[in-house]
Formats: structure tokens, sequence, C-alpha cells
């Protein structure tokens, strides 16, 4: 049978993983519509609609819709079909796929794609 860490043990590793680790990287791009960018965010099943709050999972956001909605009538507001990405720690193959499928219009999925 393991031992469980002692707490002192776990604070120094999480410690160390968080000063390795050089940020967590932001994609941000352009949906053809705003309709088009609500049914993208709708389409992933591993990046969650949230706003970042400093964790290490991956997140998908609609700035206009979320963080910047207080400057939607200022001249510098958010488009409404931005999609911002925070990217986590889950396996890069998973998050590519789910970023492929959630890209891919339903009707127009090819049996790769499904």
């Amino acid at each position: 049978m393991r031992s469980r860490a002692s707490s002192n043990e776990t604070r120094a590793c999480n410690r160390c993983s968080i000063q390795d680790c050089p940020g967590i990287p932001a994609i941000s791009f352009l949906a053809e519509s705003d309709e088009e960018a609500l049914a993208i965010v709708a389409r992933t099943k591993l990046f969650k609609l949230a706003e970042s709050l400093g964790g290490v999972e991956s997140l998908i956001e609609l700035p206009a819709r979320m963080t910047h909605a207080s400057t939607a009538e200022a001249p510098f507001a958010a488009p409404l079909n931005l999609i911002r990405l925070s990217v986590g720690l889950e396996s890069p193959e998973d998050l590519l796929e789910d970023l492929e499928l959630a890209l891919t219009p339903v009707g127009t999925r090819t049996a790769r794609s499904v």
C-alpha cells in the first residue's frame, strides 16, 4: 500500500509544478458570425465554458458576452464572434480532437471527424 504524501510534500510539489509552468496558453480567433461562435462553444466537450480563474483546465469563452460585456457599446468592444481558449493540462490530442469536432458543423462531418 502506498503511503500518502504529507501536506508539506504536496505543497512543495505544487509549488515546483507552478514555478516550472510558463503559463497557460491563450488562443483567440473569430468565428464567421456570432451565431457560429455560440454553436462552436456549445459543441465542445473538453473545453468548459467559463472565464479563466487561473486553473489548469481548458476553458472556452465568448469575451463579448462574458468578461467584456460591460464594454459592449464602447468603440473598443470585443466582437460578438470572438472566441478565446485557455489551454489546460489535458491531453493535446484530445483537445485538438475536441476543437476539430467543434469547428466542423454537424451536417458536414466526415467519417473521420465523427
